[in-house]
């Protein structure tokens, strides 16, 4: 049951521009994402990048998918992408790609 309510976030999260299994593929490739995943599975925050401390505890994985509560962690090859992707359309697009995703360097 928990395990469905968590594969929900990146089910439904993802913007559809980016497939769900890019954004998994590129996540695993992802040099932060992986310094963080190392940090987040065995729960070892000492070298852990400082940009993800305030929001560690919101943090979990998920195959090669970092979640922050029910916000995809986004690789930096895609970063770039979702910001055109939430400028495209009115502001309700916007407002909503941007509930959906985050990364280091936004509020925490």
């Amino acid at each position: 049951m928990m395990e469905e309510c968590v594969r929900y976030v990146p089910d439904n999260a993802t913007p559809k521009a980016i497939p769900l299994t890019e954004m998994e593929h590129e996540s695993g490739k992802d040099p932060e994402l992986c310094a963080l995943r190392d940090c987040i599975q065995p729960g070892n925050w000492g070298n852990c990048p400082a940009a993800y401390m305030c929001v560690r505890n919101e943090l979990c994985v998920l195959g090669k998918l970092i979640l922050r509560d029910t916000h995809i962690v986004v690789p930096q090859r895609f970063r770039s992408r979702v910001m055109d992707l939430a400028h495209e359309g009115h502001q309700g697009i916007i407002k909503s790609n941007r509930t959906k995703v985050w990364w280091s360097g936004q509020n925490c």
